[in-house]
């Protein structure tokens, strides 16, 4: 939506991992695969209507398969496309020029820590129960932490839309705001990382690793190709 700019959407607001919204998701898809299930797909035909429902259908069953993963529980701790690399991401792409949109962008950032902490205890559940990250990749995250805790929070990617907006009290707000309340936060979620996760990440690399580990790897292929291909074929696929 920040990427997007979408007309009457707000920027003060992230998106709501717990569990139990997780489970709301879930719930409403299954009522939507539901309400796919019912429609006698031939009567449509090579319509468009057609095409939105083979796509429709796909995705939701693509998504149903996925949740065996529990991506949730380990899957958005990685280098690449983490949580903290969203969440500076949207620093960057936050809209600001106005005193609606200044107010806007406080209170996003404001919830970094809550945010963060929703993650914390996603991950704590997976350690739980058996799904967790690969030893390397948390190392990398690690580094990434605490490299977006140095410096002057002026240095900070948070404090970016200050520094697009020019405004003298929303600059102090925004670098009071990551001083003492976004970075503060990031050393703690560092320290969760290294000193009670580390020791459990998994040493193996692969996926299989993880409880239904082999279901995840399938489940996931289907979703990013929508092919019934096994990881064998891609890793084959890749070589040639």
């Amino acid at each position: 939506v920040t990427l997007l700019r979408v007309p009457g959407a707000r920027y003060d607001w992230w998106d709501d991992e717990s569990p139990a919204e997780i489970a709301r998701v879930e719930a409403r898809q299954d009522e939507l695969l539901a309400g796919l299930a019912a429609i006698d797909r031939a009567r449509l035909g090579d319509s468009p209507s057609g095409l939105a429902y083979d796509i429709a259908r796909e995705t939701l069953e693509a998504k149903k398969l996925a949740r065996v993963c529990r991506i949730q529980l380990w899957g958005t701790l990685r280098p690449i496309g983490n949580l903290l690399t969203r969440l500076t991401d949207t620093a960057e792409a936050q809209p600001v020029g106005t005193p609606d949109l200044r107010g806007q962008a406080l209170a996003r950032f404001s919830r970094v820590p809550a945010v963060l902490d929703t993650h914390v205890a996603n991950l704590r559940e997976g350690m739980r129960s058996g799904y967790v990250q690969a030893e390397v990749n948390v190392r990398q995250v690690l580094e990434q932490t605490e490299r977006l805790a140095q410096g002057s929070p002026e240095t900070s990617p948070f404090y970016g839309p200050a520094e697009r907006d020019g405004d003298p009290e929303f600059r102090a707000k925004m670098k009071t705001l990551v001083e003492q309340t976004i970075d503060p936060a990031i050393r703690k979620y560092h320290d969760f990382l290294e000193t009670e996760y580390l020791p459990h990440a998994r040493k193996a690399l692969g996926v299989s690793a993880n409880p239904h580990g082999d279901e995840c790897y399938l489940a996931e292929i289907r979703l990013a190709t929508t092919l019934p291909l096994t990881p064998k074929e891609v890793n084959e696929s890749g070589l040639a």
